[in-house]
């Protein structure tokens, strides 16, 4: 059957991998993926894109998709942001009741350090990794809240089926990724021997991590890095604007022992709560 609507979410979790998996999923040529990720569309503005109407929605994909296609599909990993955007599971149910959802997990604890980073380099976060999470109140804190994946995951099974929602460990996705691939080809109806060597490439991903440096956010500000873009100057000259002058480079933040200590704590009971619901072990995890 062709795909005339989305039939397939990749909710989240944030920083679990929905990059990579948009991607490989994409490479499928039963699938066929929003050429922008992160639409948003079932979450409130500013964040999210829910004031732009159903019609904008579906003009995310081809409105006559090539016969092949049985899978048409997003990522959002925002989806799996509650409190924040709470709305978001019952307006998906109303919308879209048929349609497969997978949820990306991995270890809490590198989750919200990688969580934690990508706010740091984008200067949503000034303040020490393990000073924050140290005081940070459980209850109102974003961090904590994308890493409850029982508590983020119950809101859908409250609502759809569940032969109709995946986990996936992105510890498994990158250890085993064709292995991974297949089961979630098989759980979507298509063609389940698909391989590509695509699979084994982390999209979304930099070793060289960079923060806009002050003077980079004022640059930024008055939009100078695309006059940059229009002035016929060496790309070279670009880089090193970019990489010396706009950014700085960052290195991945260490947790210190009393950091880790309170993380488990906290996030415990969610993880003991998740290996139940899908009978899963989850031992490499730190929690």
């Amino acid at each position: 059957m062709t795909a005339t609507v989305p039939n397939l979410l990749i909710i989240g979790a944030v920083k679990a991998g929905t990059s990579s998996l948009h991607h490989y999923l994409d490479l499928h040529p039963e699938v066929a993926m929003s050429a922008r990720k992160e639409l948003g569309f079932f979450m409130d503005p500013p964040r999210g894109n829910w004031d732009k109407g159903w019609d904008w929605y579906r003009r995310q994909w081809p409105s006559e998709p090539s016969p092949a296609i049985k899978i048409t599909g997003e990522a959002t990993p925002q989806y799996s942001y509650y409190p924040r955007f709470a709305e978001v599971p019952e307006r998906i149910a109303e919308f879209l009741p048929q349609a497969k959802i997978l949820y990306l997990v991995r270890d809490p604890v590198a989750r919200i350090v990688s969580h934690y980073l990508h706010n740091y380099r984008h200067r949503y976060e000034t303040d020490d990794i393990n000073s924050h999470l140290l005081h940070a109140d459980p209850e109102d804190s974003v961090y904590f809240a994308a890493s409850r994946y029982a508590v983020q995951i119950e809101r859908y099974l409250k609502l759809f089926p569940r032969e109709q929602i995946q986990v996936v460990e992105l510890e498994q996705l990158k250890k085993l990724p064709d292995e991974t691939m297949a089961s979630i080809f098989t759980f979507l109806g298509i063609d389940a021997g698909f391989r590509h060597e695509g699979f084994a490439v982390a999209e979304n991903r930099t070793r060289d991590k960079r923060r806009r440096t002050w003077l980079g956010e004022k640059l930024d500000a008055l939009r100078a890095t695309s006059l940059l873009s229009r002035v016929p100057v060496p790309s070279s000259v670009g880089a090193l604007y970019r990489k010396r002058i706009a950014r700085a480079k960052v290195k991945r933040p260490e947790l210190r022992s009393e950091t880790i200590d309170r993380i488990q704590e906290i996030l415990h009971p969610d993880v003991q709560k998740l290996r139940r619901l899908f009978d899963r072990d989850f031992d490499h995890w730190q929690i």
